[in-house]
């Protein structure tokens, strides 16, 4: 479902204009107010009641809609400008949804702090639900120092085994047989995917086997066609791309497209 976020990026405007336009805030210009409905209807984006009365009574600082504060702990650093898209990503939905439902997230890095004084922070804040992006690297070393027995926690990406904590995984290989059954009644046989294999070796795995089993051509053909963005070479890429005429490119979000 198309967000706020995805239209603003349609349109070339901020989040808050694009909230304030579909609100049909006066403060907006009458053009920029039609611009913004009209790419929301052609984006598909239907308004969530919920939320907006939500987001409304945050707005007026009505204190009863406040739920709470949530912790989001992260095994090395706290991901800024110059961290991986996918770091940047899980960063943006967290405090987006977060704020959605009435919640504040503050943020710490398990590997910058002392384990007693991180844990009397939460408390003092009054936090008691944590999220915990755990490292694709095997660095698990910070989450071993915490106890983790006060507070309500969940793990986002990949689970821990050491403590074990419910975990919250976005499915790479579900989401790869979708995007191919989509692809393959618009475009047939002829898709090729790029991938960036650096970022989560796991995450990459899943996503290319799914690509292997559920590709219409057959995983003989497939293995061709999952390309490898840090490896691209127009003198062999374009190659196989006109071979088997591909019409169609699934690419893993952040990876930047060559020109050519």
């Amino acid at each position: 479902m198309p967000g706020i976020r995805d239209i603003a990026n349609a349109v070339g405007m901020s989040i808050a204009t694009v909230s304030r336009a579909l609100r049909d805030d006066l403060a907006v210009r009458p053009e920029t107010r039609r611009l913004v409905q009209r790419a929301a209807e052609q984006l598909g984006y239907v308004r969530n009641a919920h939320v907006g009365e939500l987001m409304s009574s945050i707005r007026r600082r009505n204190s009863g809609q406040f739920k709470g504060n949530l912790g989001l702990l992260w095994g090395d650093r706290v991901p800024g400008r110059t961290s991986d898209q996918r770091l940047r990503q899980i960063q943006s939905g967290i405090h987006t949804h977060a704020e959605e439902l009435g919640y504040k997230v503050d943020e710490f890095a398990l590997s910058d702090q002392n384990r007693d004084t991180l844990g009397r922070i939460l408390r003092s804040r009054g936090i008691r639900g944590i999220l915990i992006v755990v490292p694709s690297s095997s660095n698990h070393k910070p989450f071993l120092r915490f106890d983790f027995t006060a507070f309500a926690c969940v793990s986002v990406g990949w689970g821990l085994f050491h403590p074990p904590l419910h975990t919250v995984r976005f499915d790479y290989f579900h989401a790869m047989r979708v995007a191919l059954h989509h692809a393959h009644h618009s475009f047939g046989g002829n898709i090729a995917a790029l991938w960036n294999a650096s970022v989560d070796v796991r995450a990459h795995r899943a996503t290319q086997a799914s690509f292997l089993v559920h590709h219409p051509a057959g995983p003989c053909k497939a293995a061709t066609l999952f390309l490898d963005s840090k490896n691209l070479r127009k003198a062999t890429v374009m190659p196989i791309l006109g071979k088997h005429r591909v019409r169609c490119l699934l690419v893993e979000g952040g990876v930047e497209i060559p020109p050519w």
